[in-house]
């Protein structure tokens, strides 16, 4: 019986701790990988690059890193994109019965190998700089918010509610 009711007082324990963690909002930025690179969200608002730009600006580290990504986002995209025009221009010629000067293939080839590494210097660096910005921000200031706190000491296991 014993062993029920701490059992049934545990998983009681355990489901407010996380209930009110969750409460708990933080001024952080969530980011997802999509087709065209990164989503952002920020407190519960889809946003886009230029906005976290604007957001982070206070945190020098994360906004150099951020702004540095973006910039090779932006070379990456016209390299790539440049690339597959030079690569398709010449096919698309042969499929038409014309003739092709595959140099214009082997020129785009070689600006989609220069866009990789600055793709993956975007892909490396995007989750840097949110995670140093989410790593050094605060939690929003909201004087109705609760926070219940599990810990232990000499006397035993409890629970500590602030309000």
């Amino acid at each position: 019986m014993k062993l029920n009711i701490r059992i049934a007082s545990f998983l009681l324990t355990s489901i407010l701790f996380t209930s009110f963690n969750s409460l708990a909002q933080f001024d952080s930025i969530l980011f997802e990988s999509g087709i065209a690179g990164y989503n952002y969200t920020y407190q519960g608002e889809k946003i886009n690059g230029t906005q976290v730009l604007e957001i982070i600006e206070n945190n020098t580290t994360a906004y150099e890193q951020f702004k540095s990504a973006n910039e090779a986002s932006v070379f990456a995209n016209i390299f790539a994109v440049t690339g597959i025009l030079l690569i398709a221009l010449p096919a698309g010629m042969e499929l038409t019965n014309y003739e092709a000067n595959w140099s214009m293939a082997w020129a785009g080839s070689g600006l989609i190998v220069v866009s990789i590494p600055l793709f993956y210097k975007r892909n490396k660096n995007i989750p840097l700089a949110i995670d140093a910005y989410n790593n050094y921000s605060s939690p929003i200031k909201d004087e109705s918010r609760l926070e219940l706190n599990f810990g232990s000491n000499k006397n035993g296991v409890g629970l500590c509610l602030k309000f």
